[in-house]
């Protein structure tokens, strides 16, 4: 819910979270194309994949709105693989080339389509977020549920935001806020609204158990162990 700082492209390489030669990457480096072969003795770790399962060739273009003067970032990319034998010919190649703006067309209105579902679910919860991305948005439109609704912060929040960097504070919010989304949705719940260093969650008549000792899993010691035992 909350913005992250994003590392460039080039900071990640330099930092040695990616290798520098995966597709994905080279298309956001200023490739025009990348064609891979799974036979390729330098075959990218994160198409190792092609190999163990029996794919000859992958080939990918950048999204055609792909700003071609920022090395580094990456609007969007498509991929295709193959199992083929001697993998795409010149005429395939040509084909894909071909329909690459009619590919981003479509994938554009799926793209907004999915976004603005998401933005509903996340701000007004699973189950209101699909009725109302579903049409139900008529004045009146309603339901009503037996629920237990739960409010919760991160303690101390006030004094460590005196103390940690906007970067770092960021980071805390987010990492409690994942670490409980997936403990709420382990048990059936929803979130229905991120407030601050807040979140407020329903649980309804079909969500299971939720028990206080729910946290004491290995998520919570992880988170725990980066962030200090104060926070859950």
């Amino acid at each position: 819910p909350y913005a992250r700082y994003k590392k460039t492209t080039k900071e990640r390489i330099e930092e040695g979270e990616l290798d520098g030669d995966e597709p994905l990457v080279s298309l956001a480096m200023g490739a025009p194309y990348v064609r891979i072969k799974g036979d390729d003795p330098n075959l990218p770790k994160d198409c190792e994949w092609m190999k163990k399962d029996g794919y000859v060739e992958l080939y990918g273009l950048p999204s055609v709105s792909q700003n071609k003067t920022e090395k580094g970032k990456l609007e969007g990319g498509y991929t295709w693989s193959t199992k083929q034998q001697g993998g795409f010919t010149e005429e395939h190649i040509e084909i894909i080339n071909g329909h690459l703006l009619d590919l981003c067309t479509v994938m554009r209105y799926h793209m907004k389509d999915f976004t603005m579902e998401t933005l509903l679910k996340t701000y007004l919860g699973e189950d209101a977020g699909s009725r109302v991305h579903g049409g139900e948005i008529e004045r009146g439109d309603g339901l009503v549920i037996r629920s237990v609704i739960w409010f919760s912060d991160i303690r101390g929040f006030t004094k460590m935001s005196g103390e940690l960097t906007r970067h770092e504070l960021l980071e805390v919010i987010n990492g409690v806020f994942e670490v409980t989304e997936r403990v709420v949705r382990q048990h059936g719940g929803q979130i229905l609204k991120f407030m601050g260093d807040g979140i407020m969650v329903i649980f309804a008549d079909n969500a299971t158990s939720f028990q206080r000792d729910s946290f004491s899993s290995e998520e919570k010691r992880n988170l725990d162990g980066i962030h200090g035992a104060k926070l859950c």
